[in-house]
């Protein structure tokens, strides 16, 4: 059951662009914090068109956000114009 009190939180995704499957036409990378039962607490899309670089290679990026839900991993789940969802990745925050 979720505290009625808001935390913040800064977590770091981190990700080996080797794991990813190979497409030229991401359109943006779906970045979501979710907690034990799957539930989604924070969503944010990272776009491609800007951010080429950085979803180019193996890197990371910082999320910071509120909510009363206790985040339990993050997951990196790419979405293709052509091909639309890719294979998503999940870890567990810890």
């Amino acid at each position: 059951m979720p505290d009625d009190l808001e935390k913040s939180y800064d977590i770091i995704l981190k990700w080996n662009i080797d794991e990813f499957e190979k497409c030229d036409d991401y359109q943006f990378w779906f970045m979501g914090i979710l907690d034990e039962g799957n539930e989604e607490v924070y969503r944010y899309d990272l776009i491609f068109k800007d951010n080429m670089e950085l979803m180019s290679r193996s890197g990371q990026y910082n999320l910071t956000f509120k909510t009363n839900k206790k985040p339990y991993k993050y997951k990196i789940w790419p979405y293709s114009v052509s091909k639309q969802w890719l294979k998503s990745y999940d870890t567990i925050i810890g």
